[in-house]
């Protein structure tokens, strides 16, 4: 049983105004660029190579074909960006690929 459910109707109100605020988790500064770890880019090229590990000595994955995806960079390793996607697939991309600006995808169909 949750804390909420052992309330009484009028209390439930005033415990959340009394309730800490959440916040947020500190964003590290990356090893190689010094930005904020993780932070939001987007695909700069229309077509880019993901890989298993930051090196072209790891194998290809799959590939982005497609520029201007959202892209979450969450870790850093010299000139190679570890990145996650909408769908939280994730794996090592070139610097170069990446762009500072987000993007954003949006699904569904307009009413």
């Amino acid at each position: 049983m949750t804390a909420a459910l052992m309330l009484a109707p009028g209390e439930a109100g005033q415990a959340a105004a009394t309730a800490a605020p959440q916040v947020m988790p500190e964003r590290e500064p990356g090893q190689s660029t010094g930005l904020p770890v993780p932070r939001f880019v987007s695909l700069k090229s229309g077509r880019a190579n993901v890989r298993r590990g930051p090196g072209t000595d790891f194998p290809i994955d799959w590939v982005y074909r497609k520029s201007g995806v959202p892209l979450e960079v969450i870790a850093e390793s010299g000139n190679w960006r570890r990145i996650r996607d909408h769908e939280s697939d994730g794996g090592w991309i070139w610097h170069t690929m990446l762009a500072g600006e987000r993007s954003a995808i949006v699904e569904g169909s307009a009413a």
